[in-house]
């Protein structure tokens, strides 16, 4: 054969190397890239379903029953995740980043996923009235020819969910209120991470979204709470961590941040604002290439335990500081004697600084040590377990401050109240 018989060959290769839906994926570090692959996919084909509960959502006339009952009801949802599945060599393109994350994007034509969902809920509901089935049906019938929705694996999620438990010891012994507050500080946190991120895309040449939401107060709002509808913690379950770290995922589609934009820029800009035909591909090669902008959030739970040995086995380590202060006395007789007298007193403010954070650990239990302490004897052991520890030495700070450092080790604490209830 010769070279330039060889090259139509190669040519076909290459391309059907590109069009294969895990070829990119494969690029990928780590033992787990099939598995994060598998959650990208995951995370795509549910905000596809989503999406297309929402558009038949108005329409739908099922009464109390909701188009996504409905489909849960008689497996409808199951069914259209299996379609999806055998169409993913047509239907799905795949990108991934250096990092590990891998993106998902599914696009289907509107009227082919209609007609698949009008003919399987027949099957799957033979007795059901002739308008839900036809409702699926009208997805065919609407201006957008494709539908589609992008998902993403992040391996740090993925990683943490096959651990298989994964609550930790210390975070089941709180109750679920506790456990709820906790995850709302994480998302929250989230939401302000991702905010900060969509401020500083680029738009275009010298134009980034906080220069477009500069313009006016009700932009700010506006974009805020168009997209507040659009962030979507996905598949991301919120991760349970030692020493009460909780965190969260959120994840916003910049294809929906464009179109945010566009859609405020023309009810309030000028004709020829720039902010009119925003190209998302300049968000998009700010974000490494990828459709999705993602942010983790994280909050500490309050109730956690501070001797959780099992989710900090090195915790009999750490130590519990603090520090006292005290001015000269104007009286002392001498400036040495000043120092020796501010000495001792900032000694005596830092023994009572670090009792007051003694008091605000927490037992195992649930309660703090200030609550259990309230049996006879235990505050004043508490009181003279502190008061035998010695400050460390002190420093002056200007002319008249003199500040002294302390600490006690958690495992002298621990060994006083572990029997505690």
């Amino acid at each position: 054969m010769t070279p330039g018989a060889l090259q139509p060959a190669i040519l076909v290769l290459v391309l059907l190397a590109l069009a294969a839906p895990d070829a990119c994926a494969q690029d990928v570090e780590g033992p787990d890239r099939t598995r994060v692959l598998a959650f990208a996919r995951r995370h795509a084909d549910i905000r596809l379903l989503f999406d297309i509960q929402r558009r038949l959502g108005n329409g739908w006339r099922g009464g109390e029953e909701g188009v996504r009952d409905y489909m849960r009801r008689v497996s409808l949802e199951s069914e259209f995740f299996g379609w999806l599945g055998r169409h993913r060599d047509v239907y799905e393109s795949v990108r991934s980043s250096p990092e590990g994350v891998i993106e998902v994007v599914m696009k289907v034509p509107s009227g082919k996923t209609g007609l698949f969902l009008s003919d399987a809920a027949r099957k799957l509901d033979p007795q059901a009235e002739g308008w839900k089935t036809q409702a699926f049906e009208v997805l065919g019938r609407g201006s957008d020819r494709f539908l589609d929705a992008v998902g993403v694996g992040l391996p740090e999620a993925v990683s943490w969910s096959l651990r298989g438990e994964p609550v930790p010891a210390a975070w089941k012994r709180l109750n679920s209120r506790a456990r709820t507050d906790a995850v709302d500080a994480a998302w929250l946190d989230a939401k302000e991470n991702l905010w900060k991120s969509i401020e500083s895309l680029p738009a275009g040449k010298g134009l980034f979204v906080r220069t477009f939401l500069e313009k006016d107060a009700d932009l700010r709002r506006g974009l805020k709470a168009y997209l507040s509808s659009k962030l979507d913690v996905g598949l991301s379950k919120p991760r349970y961590l030692s020493k009460g770290r909780c965190e969260v995922d959120v994840y916003l589609d910049l294809a929906d941040l464009d179109r945010a934009i566009e859609m405020l820029a023309r009810s309030r800009l000028s004709p020829d604002s720039p902010w009119r035909n925003v190209d998302r591909e300049h968000f998009i090669a700010e974000n490494d290439g990828m459709r999705m902008l993602w942010a983790t959030g994280v909050s500490f739970s309050p109730g956690f335990s501070s001797f959780a040995e099992s989710e900090a086995p090195d915790w009999r380590q750490h130590k519990l500081e603090a520090e006292g202060e005290a001015e000269l006395p104007v009286s002392a007789p001498s400036q040495r004697a000043a120092v020796g007298m501010a000495a001792q007193a900032a000694q005596e403010a830092a023994r009572e600084a670090l009792y007051e954070k003694v008091l605000s650990l927490r037992h195992p239990c649930g309660k703090t040590l200030a609550a259990l302490a309230r049996r006879p004897g235990r505050r004043n052991g508490l009181r003279a377990l502190v008061w035998r520890v010695v400050a460390g030495k002190g420093s002056m700070v200007g002319r008249r401050l003199y500040k002294r450092p302390i600490e006690i080790p958690l495992e002298k604490v621990w060994n006083m109240v572990k029997d505690w209830e």
